[in-house]
């Protein structure tokens, strides 16, 4: 196996994330929820899983046989290997969709910035949700469902909606571009969403 499909790669995050965690340590352009910065990672860990040949269908993975534990180090009867695909694109995208933006907003303002927090994760939440669909669709790793397509225009929808809320903060406007951009793909899909 190569290094690209070791879980053992994302042992820093947790690290990091406790570290730049704390809205005060938060700089210009990052952010995003550390816990949907933690879901991108997943998203391209299985992006590349797929390039490589190592992941390529959703029916190849069996929910039993792997776990969602990628920040815990393996039992020392469970190697990396045995790790390596922690879950498949639907378990992810759920876990994203759990996200909630209100909680976010009320662990990390105060009463003056509250509704900015809660922007910025509704913002992102949507973001990475669009991310993911598009993603793993076009990588066959997420089914294309009526299901799926509703939350991805319900997200597409809430996206555009509460960009255009977000850009009338002046100190947000060089902190949305990632959203900005996934949004930009979206809608080159146009109503097909």
């Amino acid at each position: 196996m190569t290094e690209l499909s070791h879980l053992k790669n994302l042992n820093f995050l947790p690290t990091v994330l406790d570290k730049v965690g704390d809205a005060s340590n938060v700089y210009v352009g990052s952010i995003c929820p550390p816990s949907l910065f933690y879901d991108v990672i997943r998203i391209n860990h299985l992006l590349a899983l797929a390039a490589r040949g190592i992941y390529n269908s959703p029916s190849s993975l069996s929910s039993s046989s792997y776990s969602l534990s990628a920040s815990s180090p393996p039992s020392s009867s469970q190697s990396y290997d045995d790790m390596l695909v922690y879950t498949d694109a639907q378990d992810l995208l759920g876990q994203i969709l759990r996200f909630s933006p209100e909680t976010y907003a009320s662990t990390n303002g105060n009463a003056r910035t509250q509704s900015k927090w809660l922007l910025v994760g509704r913002i992102h939440q949507s973001a990475i949700v669009l991310y993911c669909i598009l993603s793993l669709q076009h990588a066959l790793l997420l089914a294309d469902s009526e299901a799926v397509s509703r939350t991805a225009q319900t997200h597409y929808s809430r996206l555009l909606l509460d960009l255009k809320e977000g850009y009338k903060h002046d100190r947000f406007k060089s902190c949305f571009f990632w959203p900005l951009v996934v949004a930009g793909v979206a809608a080159v899909r146009g109503t097909t969403l």
